[in-house]
């Protein structure tokens, strides 16, 4: 069985069959959290992952997934055509990993149109039409990165963590969150109006990522959650692994 993992900016979701769980993926931590999340595993045939983290963290995780179980830590990388699904990027390799895997995970659900909408440190909008085909994508800030920024190049904004946008803002913090929310709702619903136009049919509008809950609390849009797409999308790339290895033997 395959271990799957998606390492993000901040965070790292992994799975082993029906086994879950998460971890911070800041490379100072990263040998300790893989400890204490994998410590417990055994049988494990390979892991397959997806990063958008620095190469520290690839080294690390390749490292003790050698030393854990002898087996290879593979990355994957976006591809031309895989698992039914054709990249339509100019330049493959610049689409994201993560992206490509949650599309693919979003292709395999539903075989049909579909708009994704992935929030994390950066929330990203990805079409897929009726044909397999990734057709391109946009990519903002997250809601944290944004009211983030603010912080650091505003020096009249103090810090604050909680994103409650009140109407009407009656103080800063109200004025940032609600500033910080609806910008970035009112973008990915604008994105997926453009999006759903270009697909040339009426598609799926998935919605995933680790803040996903202010997007659907605040959008117009119906969306359909789906929890750790990029993770559906990774077991979906380890069937043709799995298949390889069958076919070796």
């Amino acid at each position: 069985m395959y271990l799957l993992i998606d390492i993000g900016n901040q965070n790292a979701k992994w799975q082993f069959g029906d086994e879950k769980g998460n971890f911070p993926s800041r490379h100072s931590e990263l040998s300790l959290n893989l400890t204490q999340s994998f410590g417990h595993l055994n049988h494990v045939a390979g892991v397959l992952f997806v990063s958008v983290a620095d190469q520290t963290c690839t080294n690390i995780l390749q490292n003790f997934v050698s030393a854990k179980w002898n087996v290879e830590a593979t990355q994957i990388t976006s591809k031309t055509e895989q698992c039914g699904v054709r990249n339509c990027y100019r330049q493959i390799s610049e689409l994201g990993a993560d992206r490509w895997a949650a599309i693919i995970g979003a292709w395999s659900l539903y075989q049909s149109a579909a708009v994704i909408v992935d929030c994390g440190t950066a929330v990203t909008v990805d079409a897929l039409n009726a044909k397999g085909e990734f057709i391109g994508g946009s990519i903002l800030p997250g809601f944290e990165l944004a009211r983030d920024s603010l912080w650091r190049r505003a020096p009249g904004i103090r810090e604050f963590y909680d994103l409650s946008p009140e109407l009407p803002a009656q103080s800063t913090v109200e004025a940032v969150s609600s500033g910080v929310v609806y910008t970035t709702v009112g973008g990915v619903e604008l994105l997926v109006h453009k999006y759903s136009e270009l697909v040339g049919s009426t598609p799926k509008l998935l919605l995933t990522g680790g803040t996903c809950s202010l997007i659907a609390e605040h959008s117009s849009y119906n969306f359909e959650m789906v929890s750790n797409l990029t993770l559906i999308g990774l077991n979906v790339i380890s069937r043709t692994f799995r298949q390889q290895s069958t076919n070796e033997q």
